[in-house]
């Protein structure tokens, strides 16, 4: 339901505001710099950058319970970019795709 939101804001590098439910049913609000949708077989997830934790993510899809285009455009920024992000996915030391049941909010 979410996805043509998140494409556009990929896309244009718009910055999203999002409501986030984890896997004990807690909710959390973040301000991200959205970069790559993925799917791994069952899920998706969004990469993103997220501002106030200062880290790449990976949201899961289905545990996204809104999205809010905030109007503001983010630039191409070193250490923030997908480039940086796929260099630090592709490290060995890097975390597994999700699965259906695994933690989300992954910080990479």
């Amino acid at each position: 339901a979410h996805l043509p939101m998140i494409r556009a804001a990929i896309r244009n590098a718009e910055r999203l505001a999002i409501s986030y439910i984890d896997p004990q049913g807690a909710e959390s609000h973040r301000d991200i710099r959205p970069l790559a949708l993925e799917f791994w077989g069952k899920v998706w997830s969004l990469a993103a950058w997220c501002e106030a934790q200062r880290g790449f993510r990976a949201f899961r899809i289905d545990r996204i319970l809104s999205v809010t285009p905030t109007g503001e455009t983010f630039p191409q920024e070193p250490g923030r970019t997908l480039a940086d992000y796929r260099a630090r996915h592709d490290r060995p030391e890097s975390i597994a795709p999700p699965d259906e049941d695994d933690a989300d909010d992954l910080d990479f």
